[in-house]
């Protein structure tokens, strides 16, 4: 989701990492500037994340 709140760009990505039992953890990252750049920093690490 890309905001900006006083006029400054930011950012909240979110995502979800789900067991094979069906438990969830939800990750938030949020920050100033732009959106697609932030998610392409972020994509590698949180897309390898794993239920442990």
């Amino acid at each position: 989701m890309q905001s900006d709140s006083n006029n400054i760009p930011g950012y909240v990505l979110n995502y979800a990492v789900v067991s094979p039992q069906s438990d969830f953890s939800l990750i938030m990252v949020a920050g100033d500037g732009d959106a697609f750049e932030a998610f392409g920093r972020f994509k590698a690490a949180l897309a390898s994340a794993r239920w442990r």
